[in-house]
């Protein structure tokens, strides 16, 4: 591959999305595509990718990490921690008294 300015955002992520039409399996090409779009601003298509990774790898920890972070700059934060606690298998009532302890977060949803 040829070299890449540094903060060559579009460059790298072609470069990754190229890698994947050829490994198409590879959980790290998603995952590094993610990193790079998200840093680029393009959270939506992070995302994807990062959920894409974690399909392939349900293991790979640091993509549900930034999967939240780049949910988290969209302003979804909220509405993740919510569901974080309804998968995790918390009790309606913890959930409830979470949201009631903090009205703006209530609100929001």
């Amino acid at each position: 591959m040829p070299a890449r300015a540094e903060n060559d955002f579009e460059g790298a992520a072609a470069d990754y999305g190229k890698a994947i039409e050829l490994e198409p399996a590879n959980e790290e090409n998603y995952y590094n595509r993610g990193v790079v779009l998200m840093s680029k601003g393009d959270n939506d298509a992070a995302i994807a990718d990062f959920t894409r990774a974690i399909e392939l790898s349900p293991r790979l920890a640091v993509a549900y990490n930034n999967r939240a972070n780049a949910r988290k700059a969209k302003g979804r934060y909220r509405r993740r921690n919510f569901r974080l606690h309804q998968s995790a298998g918390a009790e309606t009532e913890i959930c409830r008294g979470a949201l009631q302890s903090r009205p703006g977060l209530a609100k929001q949803r």
